[in-house]
This record gives structure tokens, C-alpha cells and sequence, in this order.
């Protein structure tokens, strides 16, 4: 079962390792019984202890992402085409009637 690691402030030292802020995930026998007691008694650290079923995996996890970021830069580029499309039909429409203000009427 692996042990998931996560020090309240990066660099904070406990059993020899320089812990992270960031969770970090060791083998169940990295640590001796009295090493894995003495990291869970200790309020700067959050250690979990999970069956390995219950741990994501990165890979799966990171795919995911990137599937749906790649939909959201498609859609984003789609609504930036249409919205570029709809102001230079605007810039085209304002110089036509500032062009049709210019002319001079039969009246003057």
C-alpha cells in the first residue's frame, strides 16, 4: 500500500527526506513501522496510507487533460475565427457609411 506524503512547507526534513509541498508517494517499505509512526505524529506532514486501487494513475490522469484541453483550444480558436470574421464585416460595414457621410447630397 503506498504512502502518500504531503509536508505543510516544502523543504520541511522528517526520517532523513526533505519533504514536499507537493504529495508525494512512496513504497510501503520505504519506511520502518517506527519511522511511519513518527511521520504520522508529525502536524507538519499529511501522510495517508491507501490501497493501491484507491491511487490514480498519472498517466491516465494527465491523457485526460490533455484530451480535454486540446477540445478547449479547438472550440476557443472556432469562436476566435468567428468573432475575427464578425469585426472586419463590422470595419467594412463603418467605412462604407463613413465613405456614404462624405458625399455630398443633391441638396447641398
Amino acid at each position: 500500500m503506498p504512502i502518500l506524503i504531503t509536508a505543510k512547507v516544502a523543504g520541511f526534513r522528517r526520517c532523513g527526506i526533505a519533504h514536499s509541498d507537493n504529495t508525494t508517494s512512496y513504497l510501503d517499505d520505504r519506511f520502518t513501522a517506527a519511522q511511519l509512526a513518527e511521520l504520522q505524529a508529525d502536524p507538519m506532514l499529511v501522510v495517508s496510507v491507501v490501497n493501491e486501487a484507491d491511487v490514480p494513475s498519472p498517466g491516465v490522469d494527465i491523457q485526460t487533460q490533455v484530451a480535454g484541453l486540446t477540445e478547449e483550444v479547438s472550440r476557443l480558436t472556432t469562436e476566435l475565427d468567428t468573432v475575427t470574421a464578425e469585426r472586419d464585416a463590422l470595419k467594412k460595414d463603418l467605412a462604407a457609411l463613413k465613405k456614404d457621410a462624405k458625399k455630398p447630397t443633391k441638396e447641398d
